[in-house]
Formats: C-alpha cells, sequence, structure tokens
C-alpha cells in the first residue's frame, strides 16, 4: 500500500480506492474509486493553475536585477479617481505586471492605464486588474494578446528586452 502523510491529512492507495484520511480528534476516512482520481487531478489542476500563474510570457523578477537597472525602472499606474500612483514593481512579463502599493488600484477587473519608464523610454499600457491579494495587484495588459496571439506594444517588448539584458549581466558577473 502507498501512502503520501500532510500535517492534516494522508492519502492511501488501496486496491481500487484512493483513501483519503482527515487527521482531527476522530480521524475522518473517505474512499474515492480509482476510476475517478484522474477527473478529480484534472480538476484540481485547472482550478490550482487558475489561481496560482496565469501569465502567459516569461516574468522578470525585478528585486533580483542589480541596482542601477532597477533604480532606474519606474511604474505609475492610475487610481479609479484617475490619480497617478506610483507602484512598486515586483515582476513583468509582455503581458501583464505584478506591483506592490498601499493605494487603492481598484477591484479584478477594473480597468486602467500602466506606465512604465525605463531610461529614455516609456510604455503607456491599457491594463486590467486580474488579482488583489493584500498589499499586491496582477494587472494584465490588455492590447499584449489578441486573437491568442501575443502582440505586446514595441516600448514594452523594448523595455522588457533592456530588464533581461541586465538580469543576465548581474547573473554573468
Amino acid at each position: 500500500m502507498e501512502e503520501l502523510h500532510f500535517e492534516e491529512f494522508s492519502i492511501k492507495i488501496e486496491n481500487t480506492y484512493v483513501t483519503l484520511v482527515i487527521h482531527g480528534k476522530d480521524d475522518t476516512t473517505v474512499k474515492i474509486r480509482s476510476d475517478h482520481v484522474p477527473e478529480i487531478i484534472q480538476f484540481l489542476k485547472e482550478k490550482t493553475e487558475d489561481e496560482s500563474n496565469r501569465r502567459a510570457a516569461y516574468r522578470i523578477d525585478i528585486e533580483r536585477l542589480c541596482h542601477p537597472a532597477r533604480d532606474r525602472l519606474h511604474v505609475l499606474v492610475d487610481d479609479p479617481q484617475k490619480a497617478h500612483i506610483e507602484v512598486t514593481p515586483i515582476n513583468i512579463s509582455i503581458t501583464g505586471i505584478l506591483i506592490e502599493t498601499t493605494h487603492n488600484i481598484g477591484t479584478q477587473g477594473i480597468h486602467t492605464i500602466v506606465r512604465i519608464d525605463l531610461d529614455n523610454m516609456q510604455a503607456l499600457l491599457p491594463a486590467t486588474v486580474v488579482r488583489v491579494i493584500q498589499n499586491k495587484v496582477a494587472l494584465q495588459f490588455t492590447n499584449s494578446i489578441i486573437d491568442g496571439e501575443l502582440n505586446p506594444a514595441s516600448e514594452l517588448n523594448a523595455i522588457c528586452r533592456v530588464l533581461e539584458t541586465a538580469w543576465l549581466k548581474s547573473r554573468i558577473k
């Protein structure tokens, strides 16, 4: 019998069943027919992908950039009253950006404008709030994917190339 143990529960494979044992004062046992497992796995996979990693493109981790490149990057986001709020970028890709802010940028589904400045480059990008967790806001660049195809703004592409190069240079040294 194969088993997988966690603090709160255990999973056992027995013959034609998968047994889930929930640990507590009185353990609770649930038996699931093995032929249901692929459907359960597909359901869990779809749900966890939806909740965790939605962005389609490679992300540049801003905190891992060398200081000069990180310090030259500035991001502003319009709040619901259209005020320009300077925010801290956490990571960026050609399809979206994760930011940190203490200001209210809006809730999921709100449309806004993101302005990204790096050196003499600037990108003004329409974006949609896709997730807000505490002081972190995930924004998807609205026009980066059109009809299922990547179509990032040329200015965003140029900024991401400079940031990727800075990231690579910091790893080579």
